[in-house]
């Protein structure tokens, strides 16, 4: 699960931590690196759906990420790892009206967390200073630079542009995502 900020992940990752038949992972508490490994090595294992009672492996990717742009090559691994051993194997995330994120995005990563003493988002608050702080589309960009706000530097060097990024989000999405919401 591709969880994208402000679109409702919150809600699935408590249906998925308290779904019995589900085995709950996420990024959270291990590197993007780590992570990687573990869905790596799951998809190359024979034997992982076998036996009664197996869980679905369910694995929320949100904190500290390397940009969904640069995970094309780890997903086509894994899908084909994964058909090959029978696994099945499924990516998806939730999108969220374009009006409603924006403000949302704005309100949560410039003003809430501003006021919260983690983020220094400049005043004043207002739609103008929304306008100049995120200019675009802030899931794509979140899909693009894995921030929301503004470009990321640890990122920056390696992508063209935003417009250039975002102009490929489409393909990549419905190559990669095997649902979206």
């Amino acid at each position: 699960f591709y969880h994208m900020p402000k679109t409702g992940g919150t809600a699935l990752r408590y249906l998925a931590q308290k779904n019995e038949q589900l085995e709950f992972h996420s990024n959270q508490d291990v590197s993007m690196e780590e992570i990687k490994q573990q869905i790596t090595q799951w998809t190359m294992s024979k034997d992982i759906v076998v036996g009664e009672g197996q869980k679905v492996k369910f694995i929320e990717l949100h904190y500290a990420l390397e940009p969904f742009v640069f995970s094309n090559d780890d997903l086509v691994k894994w899908r084909a790892d994964a058909k090959e051993n029978n696994i099945p194997f499924s990516v998806f995330t939730v999108l969220r009206e374009p009006v409603e994120a924006f403000l949302s995005f704005f309100n949560f990563f410039c003003i809430w967390l501003s006021k919260a003493g983690h983020v220094q988002c400049p005043l004043p608050h207002d739609f103008n200073k929304m306008i100049e702080i995120s200019p675009d589309n802030p899931q794509a960009r979140w899909l693009c630079f894995a921030t929301t706000l503004s470009l990321n530097e640890k990122y920056d060097d390696q992508l063209d542009s935003f417009d250039s990024c975002a102009s490929h989000l489409p393909d990549m999405m419905d190559s990669n995502f095997d649902w979206i919401g």
